[in-house]
């Protein structure tokens, strides 16, 4: 039950980072565009 708690925090941390990142690169493709 530890090992997969684990694994779902760091794939919870990983979805965040690249949300993050696709929001960041929606908002520079919007403005190449503009």
């Amino acid at each position: 039950m530890r090992k997969t708690l684990f694994g779902w925090m760091i794939a919870f941390s990983v979805l965040r980072f690249f949300g993050r990142s696709v929001r960041q690169s929606n908002k520079a493709l919007r403005r190449l565009l503009r």
